[in-house]
């Protein structure tokens, strides 16, 4: 499953005055391995020009919604979770579908 890390803040925090506060359970989440952080490579900056770029005029397609939908589809996961719906509305363009609690 890939969550999309604004997905991800959601989970540690509510309201801005908690953010050092959870920045550090989050590190510590890390460490743990709970999440799984995925380098962004030079391979992967390649490939997301490319799917960008072949991507229909009618797509609105910001590049860290393409960052993180290329990621996905880079590591085979077949659905994305986001809040972002501009995000959600382009997965199914890049062979994702998209998901939101």
């Amino acid at each position: 499953m890939y969550l999309d890390s604004a997905y991800i803040a959601k989970w540690y925090v509510n309201e801005l005055r908690q953010s050092g506060e959870l920045t550090g359970v989050f590190r510590k989440h890390i460490d743990s391995g709970f999440w799984t952080l995925v380098p962004l490579t030079d391979r992967l900056l390649r490939r997301i020009l490319l799917l960008v770029g072949g991507a229909p005029p009618n797509v609105y397609l910001r590049a860290g919604d393409a960052v993180h939908l290329a990621t996905a589809q880079d590591l085979g996961e077949p659905e994305i979770w986001s809040n972002d719906r501009h995000l959600l509305s382009a997965a199914p363009h890049f062979g994702l579908t998209g998901r939101s609690a």
